[in-house]
């Protein structure tokens, strides 16, 4: 439950929010816990029946008639760990370790994204200070395709100006973001029963060590795939060696970039040396071409014992590698202009479950009629292989706006603040915002955020520091909003 100690600042309010399961669908008790802390603040809130929750803050004395500025941040998080953590993100909070001015977790993925925007926005609930009306938007489900802000009628509320706090670099506004939307490829699959003989033997293929990462923000940045590495490593044994696959998984989360992945192959062990040799000429050439953005992939082999019943038939294993092989991924087209990411593809999950195999990516683009281009392309790679193509969480792109007066003001007062412009640019995410400017004609938007590192990965960091100065910034560009 929120503490009703005055002043516990943006950190504090963090480390509340990080003991907090907050992983997308699992939304309850971050949810309660805000309603309990404007309970405990005297101010008024509705929780929707999807977790939502809207807070109002009455303008301070004498700014009753400006117009009041809605504030939004999500209350999920992105859940990535370590292979060898047991963390259960169900219902263990996450643990946080102070790194200097940065912050991380052991061994998990942080939820800086969002929850450093979230800490910011109740410090701002509780503060006394010179301010327009605001009404705090807290919104569920936000990383499996903005699923919350869709419930959260807007028309309840007044105002025309929308500060979003999903933003992940100090000093940068975001003034649009691209559309997204999931591919699922179902496969299915021929299995034929596994007969374990006196010469046959069974060998777990592990890809590790990568960064990983946001699918849309570190996309562009050339790190590896463990799903695509693992894909590779197969290839080159079965185009040598007769083997077959018992097992195959990698990945958690289309937004995220695939740290791990790993198979267990089947094979007679007259070719387990020539099976080791394969995969370390792959390992080796991984090192390499990644030698810059993942210096620390691990590609383990080692013998397994498990009774296996059956494994995927010859046919169906050369159909699904060469379908990975040809899957859209990675950065497919960059905005010249702007030198930043404008359509990309990322394949994040990979299941062989029985008879089927199913692959997920993320489809993002800032031009929404390149997201179904890519889109097209997945559908024409089932059609091929006799996979169906389940679309789902489709989310438009939010558009740059010409003239808005609210990201002038957001320019001014860093200006004045900092002594230099900010960079107003685009980001190769989702944003809420999106659908924020569907819901209310003429919107005026912005997202910022502080420093943030890594997300949706292990690796993920913040800058304690920057949270502060950006805080700080935030409370500025309130107090002089007319």
């Amino acid at each position: 439950m929120p503490s009703e100690q005055k002043g516990l600042g943006p950190y504090a309010y963090f480390k509340q929010i990080s003991a907090i399961p907050r992983e997308s669908g699992n939304e309850k008790a971050i949810s309660d816990y805000l309603v309990a802390f404007a309970v405990n603040h005297r101010l008024n809130c509705r929780q929707d029946e999807h977790f939502n929750v809207i807070i109002e803050k009455p303008a301070s004395r004498g700014r009753e008639n400006i117009s009041p500025v809605f504030i939004q941040a999500h209350m999920d998080m992105v859940c990535e760990k370590k292979p060898e953590s047991i963390h259960d993100f169900s219902k263990d909070g996450i643990v946080l370790l102070e790194d200097g001015d940065f912050i991380r977790a052991r061994d998990t993925s942080l939820g800086a994204d969002n929850g450093i925007g979230m800490a910011m926005l109740l410090q701002i609930l509780e503060d006394e200070f010179e301010h327009p009306p605001i009404t705090a938007l807290f919104t569920v489900d936000e990383e499996r395709g903005l699923v919350g802000v869709k419930n959260i009628d807007l028309s309840l509320y007044p105002g025309t100006r929308l500060i979003n706090l999903d933003g992940e670099a100090e000093g940068i506004i975001l003034a649009s973001c691209a559309g997204a939307l999931r591919c699922t490829l179902n496969l299915q699959v021929k299995t034929e029963p596994y007969i374990k003989t006196e010469t046959t033997r069974e060998l777990l293929i592990a890809v590790q060590g990568l960064k990983g990462g946001h699918s849309g923000l570190e996309i562009d940045r050339e790190r590896a795939n463990a799903i695509i590495l693992l894909n590779r490593i197969l290839l080159h044994i079965s185009k040598n060696i007769t083997c077959r696959v018992i097992t195959l998984e990698g990945g958690n989360k289309e937004n995220s970039i695939p740290a791990n992945a790993q198979a267990v192959i089947g094979f007679d062990q007259k070719d387990e040396l020539e099976i080791r040799k394969l995969i370390s000429t792959e390992t080796t050439a991984f090192c390499m071409e990644y030698s810059a953005t993942d210096p620390d992939i691990i590609v383990e082999a080692h013998e397994v014992h498990d009774v296996f019943e059956t494994y995927t038939a010859c046919e169906s294993m050369h159909t699904l590698l060469n379908l990975l092989l040809l899957l859209p991924n990675g950065l497919i087209k960059k905005d010249l202009i702007h030198n930043a990411s404008l359509t990309s593809s990322n394949v994040g999950v990979l299941r062989l479950e029985s008879d089927r195999v199913l692959v997920s990516a993320m489809v993002r683009s800032n031009i929404d009629h390149l997201k179904y281009h890519v889109t097209r392309q997945f559908g024409a790679l089932a059609a091929l292989t006799g996979a169906t193509l389940d679309l789902k969480n489709d989310y438009p792109a939010w558009e740059y706006r010409s003239d808005s007066k609210l990201r002038e003001h957001f320019i001014n007062v860093y200006l004045a603040e900092f002594g230099h412009k900010p960079i107003v640019q685009s980001i190769h995410g989702g944003l809420e915002c999106a659908y924020f400017a569907q819901k209310k004609a003429n919107i005026d938007m912005v997202s910022i955020g502080c420093n943030i590192y890594d997300v949706h990965s292990v690796h993920e960091r913040f800058s304690l520091s920057s949270a502060i100065r950006t805080y700080k910034y935030l409370k500025t560009v309130l107090e002089t909003l007319s």
